[in-house]
């Protein structure tokens, strides 16, 4: 019979029981295994910083492929690519959301701001590069490229974008940028080169770079790529606007006639003050562009005053449809109030010279031919009732006159699309207020259009989430749509829902992090479709089948959290910075949605295949949170009087929510937005779990799940912390890794009885284990082995305990196998399962590894049926690429498989899921194919040294 337990130690949760060393290593490269390993999901969030996300349309021609989105994320940018569904989904008719197809990984601090460069030709036609610049909290700007054909082949593979540092600059006396923009002057002649100008405000000043770009060969027949020149060093130019502080920024080039370029820089000041600097650049067919003499020549063309707080964004539109320059301005500012101004040739525009605030300055050269640009004040928009965080004007292709629109998003938590003045209405007028009501920590900090076709605006809030609303063309309203989204602290432990039968069709993946909530993401089934050339290459074929999403958000806490262990597939156990366990089970409404979303007639719920009505007949229909309450609580309906509609004094106790209006909507037929998953999707608490006296605390506790979760027994015996514990799969086995750099196994007296009594079997021998705190172990799936890593580098395999009659049962030192492994970083997660299947005399297990540095590496342990069971091997060593991995120097905190059961020799094994957390905020999902890795693994490599 099997036994349900749940184990706590502080702060740490475990499972549920549901049944020599060398200095060479041998490497398996990516072209080998390219074909085993997709990425099917990245969960991530945006940092909490304005300009720290940013779009791009990818074009070819006047074919548009693909929508990218670019955001900062801890460490490091990550790439996302807009996915629509297909039109057979008819309960799915807008966009699915952004999909991270991968990280840049280079920088060494938290990336403040993020731009894409385009192209400062008047008509900006299709180039083969794309280039993305990014600044970090320690004064690092890179400048990312990327061939459009290796984006467009295969996008979702590791090498999709093929991205490259293309520059990297520090920013001088080490001042934090605030903000970073710049553009491109592609050369007239077909070679693909010209001259990048890049712009950063940090701190009191405003620095410029312009650096000469060229392509690179590195082989005859190798791809080419771009790299900037070597031989002529960038210019560089610093503008001082002590004592205020450069908040935003934007650039521009202006070509006032084919030999006078003028490059144009707006600042945004902490004195409510915009300022706009001008230089005069050289013919753009010279290579002199990057001479100190051409370049540093920056003059105050402008001061524009109104604002009477922060000037926090400002964003620029111009008018490509006429010759001469004609620029909209806008400024949104710490006073609420979002001021436009309009830069235009006073002779082309004789009626605005009486509105006019100040001509421009322009620095031409003696010789050059004289032209005059003014400034007027447009108009001034009030309707904010707190900062102005973002301004952003909608595309061109969405504009039928000049000014489009214009989208502006607040503190205030909404977002306002401004519409220009037209025949009947002579001033700007709000046109539409999206946003989130009565609902805290949802305030927005910058604000997008969709580049392509400004089908849908986005909401970057304060949580980190990538909220979105998408324009209907048949009602002429906005929807909103599904969210990108991710934890905005590290994320301490996963678990998947916990089943007894492989009848289950899907897993949900609980993961608990630091940010204090925790989170439940599914596969959606759909058939969804990529638009780009891509569609018919195989590495999209998991996004046809699953494409995943938070589905809810059960658990918004006080602490953060530390760990999770989950029960089933509606109930789990965490943890957090206190000394209290909690246990938690779904709703009604999250099971009803799960059914409908996942297109799952019935599916097994809790520890047994349960009818839908037997199955839901116990769960409340949903659950809120008090005000000032850590626990969620069942929500009670309010008892109304029939006659007359009024509420009874009983209501008196009815538990006061955050948002009573958000709640009652609870789920849908879709997946939920970004305010539904932070206040409607709550699972209720039904249990505390208090049995640590002190937060460090080495004792284990046994609890009894299957009555009133009473403490069954303790067991004692690390005088460290206990950090990670794992059952044996078939339940009569569990294994504890503690501080004190010590393992014990712990089994059954009696293996009959529904509720045994522990003892401990195994320890290792003195002098026999890590030199350093174990932070990890786990079980291979046949049980007859156990792994431990340590911050020692070190990788240990251990045989498991015998089955010893109950007399018997003594604790017996141990001693490792002799297959120790050493990697380059402590090892802080491991996680074991079946690899292949169909070699009926060898055993191999596939072992994912995650290390202290970030990284994480695949390999195989396996032994043939002939040989004795302690004489095992490894194979080589796979390292995940750079996208898919996690950021360098950020602790990998938990790998773990989906739940397979162990299968006969002789069949093929399905593809296993294997998720990954670290303390970056990222979750990786991956679907790996074992029996082909397995094959890819096993095969003769290379050897390095």
């Amino acid at each position: 019979m099997h036994i349900q337990y749940f184990i706590y130690v502080f702060g740490y949760l475990l499972s549920v029981n549901s049944k020599g060393m060398s200095t060479t290593e041998h490497v398996c490269t990516w072209e080998t295994v390219s074909d085993t390993i997709s990425h099917v999901y990245t969960s991530a969030c945006i940092n909490r910083r304005s300009a720290c996300s940013d779009m791009l349309t990818v074009t070819a021609g006047d074919t548009i492929y693909d929508d990218l989105l670019a955001f900062g994320t801890s460490h490091a940018v990550s790439i996302a690519r807009l996915v629509k569904p297909h039109s057979r989904d008819k309960g799915f008719t807008t966009h699915t959301g952004f999909r991270t197809m991968g990280l840049l990984l280079g920088h060494t601090a938290p990336v403040n701001c993020v731009r894409w460069i385009r192209s400062a030709d008047l008509v900006e036609d299709s180039r083969p590069y794309l280039l993305l610049a990014s600044a970090d909290n320690k004064s690092q700007v890179k400048i990312w490229s990327c061939t459009l054909d290796s984006l467009l082949n295969k996008p979702w593979s590791a090498r999709g974008g093929n991205w490259l540092p293309l520059i990297d600059v520090l920013v001088p006396s080490f001042e934090i940028p605030n903000a970073v923009d710049g553009f491109v002057l592609w050369r007239s002649t077909s070679d693909g080169c010209g001259v990048v100008s890049l712009d950063v405000a940090a701190d009191t000043r405003i620095h410029v770079w312009h650096f000469i770009l060229r392509e690179s060969q590195t082989t005859g027949d190798g791809p080419v790529s771009l790299c900037h020149s070597a031989t002529r060093p960038p210019s560089y130019a610093a503008i001082l606007c002590r004592p205020s502080m450069c908040l935003c920024l934007r650039s521009f080039c202006w070509l006032a006639s084919a030999t006078q370029v003028i490059h144009f820089v707006v600042v945004g000041l902490d004195t409510g003050v915009t300022e706009i600097w001008a230089e005069y650049v050289t013919p753009i067919q010279s290579e002199h562009v990057a001479d100190d003499g051409d370049c540093a020549r920056f003059i105050r063309s402008a001061r524009l005053t109104g604002h009477t707080d922060w000037v926090r964004c400002l964003d620029l539109c111009r008018d490509y449809s006429t010759t001469t320059l004609s620029l909209f301005l806008a400024t949104g500012g710490q006073d609420n109030v979002i001021r436009l101004w309009h830069i235009f040739d006073a002779t082309q525009v004789p009626g605005k010279v009486t509105l006019k605030v100040c001509d421009l300055q322009l620095p031409l050269p003696p010789h050059a031919v004289r032209c005059t640009l003014s400034i007027a004040s447009e108009s001034v928009l009030s309707s904010h009732e707190n900062w102005v965080t973002g301004v952003a004007w909608a595309p061109r292709t969405r504009a039928v006159s000049f000014p489009p629109l214009l989208l502006s998003s607040s503190m205030d938590q909404s977002m306002v699309v401004w519409a220009p003045p037209d025949d009947k209405v002579g001033l700007w007028l709000e046109r539409t207020r999206v946003g989130n009501s009565g609902i805290t920590g949802l305030s927005f900090l910058d604000c997008l259009w969709l580049p392509s076709d400004g089908s849908a605006i986005f909401g970057h809030n304060f949580q980190g989430s990538l909220s979105s609303w998408y324009h209907s063309q048949y009602d002429g309203l906005w929807s909103p749509g599904f969210p990108l989204c991710g934890h905005h602290g590290s994320v301490m432990d996963l678990s998947w829902s916990a089943t007894n039968t492989s009848a289950s069709p899907f897993h949900l993946l609980f993961t608990a992090g630091s940010d204090q909530t925790v989170r439940a993401h599914v596969p959606l089934r759909l058939e969804s479709r990529i638009n780009s050339l891509s569609d018919c290459f195989n590495d999209v074929s998991e996004l046809y089948d699953h494409l995943w999403h938070e589905i809810a958000r059960p658990q918004v806490h006080g602490y953060d959290m530390n760990a999770i262990a989950s029960l089933s597939a509606i109930s789990y156990v965490s943890a957090g910075d206190e000394k209290v366990a909690r246990v938690f089970t779904a709703t009604r409404s999250f099971v009803d949605a799960c059914r409908q979303m996942l297109k799952l007639d019935d599916y097994p719920l809790g520890d047994n295949l349960l009818s839908f009505e037997l199955a839901t007949s116990s769960l409340a229909e949903r659950a809120v949170q008090p005000t000032l309450g850590l626990s969620n609580q069942i929500s009670v309906p309010s008892p109304v009087d029939p006659l007359d509609g009024t509420v009874t004094d009983s209501t008196a106790d009815v538990v006061n929510t955050h948002s009573d209006s958000c709640v009652a909507s609870s789920f849908g037929a879709s997946l939920p937005t970004e305010d539904r998953l932070q206040c409607a999707t709550l699972w209720p608490e039904i249990k505390k779990l208090y049995g640590h006296p002190y937060e460090i605390h080495a004792c284990i506790i046994l609890w009894n799940g299957l009555a009133d979760w009473s403490i069954h027994q303790r067991l004692m015996h690390h005088q460290l912390t206990v950090t990670q514990m794992a059952w044996s799969h078939d339940g009569q086995h569990l294994l504890a890794v503690s501080r004190d750099r010590t393992w014990s196994v712990w089994s059954p007296e009696q293996t009959n009885e529904q509720l045994p009594t522990y003892t401990l079997t195994a320890f290792p021998a003195k002098g026999q284990s890590h030199t350093r705190i174990i932070w990890t172990g786990a079980w291979c799936p046949d049980d007859h082995y156990f792994l431990t890593g340590s911050r020692d580098k070190c990788l240990l395999v251990w045989s498991a305990p015998k089955k010893r009659a109950p007399a018997e049962l003594i604790a017996v030192p141990c001693y490792p196998l002799d297959v120790r492994k050493v990697f380059p970083d402590g090892i802080t997660a491991l996680d074991v399962c079946q690899c292949s299947n169909v070699d009926p005399a060898a055993v191999s297990y596939l072992v994912a590894i995650g290390l202290d540095s970030g990284t994480l590496k695949l390999l195989i342990l396996y032994r043939s049926v002939l040989m004795e069971p302690a004489d095992l091997r490894w194979s080589v060593i796979f390292s995940l690429p750079p996208p898919w991995s996690h950021v360098p120097g950020k602790q990998v905190r938990r790998v773990a498989f989906e739940p397979t059961t162990f299968e006969m020799t002789g069949t093929a094994l399905t593809p296993v899921h294997l998720a990954t957390g670290a303390t970056d905020g990222v979750v990786h999902v991956f679907s790996i194919d074992r029996e082909r890795l397995s094959a890819c693994l096993m095969a003769p490599h290379e050897t390095v040294s």
